[in-house]
């Protein structure tokens, strides 16, 4: 029986990406599986982090910023799984 579900995932400064995941199972032991990572292809920060670092030419005590780790751009994946 396939199946497919929808998961909104909050990332801080209320952006958000959207994720897309749905299935086909072939038979009692396969199945097919399809992701679709950021769906709108959001240009958002996933994680935000706040502390000290230093770069080249920075004071040597460094300075305090925000960091981020951005959102991965729009993203297929197809799984074929086989189990017992």
């Amino acid at each position: 029986m396939g199946q497919v579900g929808v998961r909104t995932v909050a990332i801080p400064h209320l952006q958000s990406s959207v994720n897309l995941e749905g299935g086909y199972r072939i038979s009692k032991r396969v199945r097919i599986a399809v992701d679709v990572f950021n769906l709108l292809d959001s240009k958002a920060s996933d994680v935000d982090y706040y502390y000290r670092s230093r770069l080249h030419g920075e004071p040597a005590g460094g300075l305090n910023d925000i960091h981020l780790h951005p959102t991965i751009p729009r993203t297929f994946r197809v799984n074929f799984v086989v189990g017992r």
